[in-house]
């Protein structure tokens, strides 16, 4: 993908599939079809991923994979592995992790950490910067807010905490 269009169109494609994917799990469950609505109408979901093609869809789309093949096909190796692409994806499905082992086997967790140090191969080459972006939005997101100083080349925090980056640490916030 090369344009802000394909992107769009893969992510919506995506979402296209979690609602399939989803009205499978319900006709299985016996239940109306129409809950699928829920997630399809959800305006956050035609925003945020269709139309600004936010990755999430891609997490979710896994993390339905994967809820699909532990309740429908009691599968649990294929579960797992599509928990761990969710995961690769976002952090969020980690969460769920106990509760898909606890209806499959507890040795699972080794295939689970398997294909997340397989799906970290590709990356190894960044070193001990792997996880630096992760460490970046959590400085800049949390507590306050920054303000730039005079200069530009110092961002200070407001006084709610002492921290202070310098523009070698992180790059300079945008003032758009």
């Amino acid at each position: 993908v090369r344009t802000v269009a394909g992107y769009k169109r893969l992510f919506t494609g995506f979402d296209l599939a979690t609602v399939t994917l989803l009205l499978a799990l319900l006709a299985a469950a016996d239940r109306p079809l129409h809950h699928v609505l829920i997630y399809a109408w959800n305006p956050g979901v035609l925003v945020a991923f269709s139309m600004s093609s936010h990755n999430d869809s891609l997490a979710i789309l896994a993390m339905v994979a994967a809820i699909f093949f532990l309740i429908i096909g009691r599968r649990g190796v294929l579960s797992i592995g599509f928990l761990a692409a969710s995961f690769l994806s976002k952090l969020f499905p980690a969460f769920l992790l106990p509760l898909f082992l606890k209806r499959t086997r507890w040795s699972y967790v080794g295939i689970f950490g398997g294909l997340i140090l397989l799906g970290y191969v590709p990356f190894l080459g960044a070193g001990r910067h792997l996880f630096q972006g992760l460490s970046d939005f959590g400085i800049v997101t949390c507590g306050s807010v920054q303000t730039p100083s005079r200069s530009n080349s110092t961002v200070t925090k407001a006084p709610s905490t002492a921290m202070t980056w310098h523009g070698s640490a992180l790059p300079k916030p945008s003032m758009a």
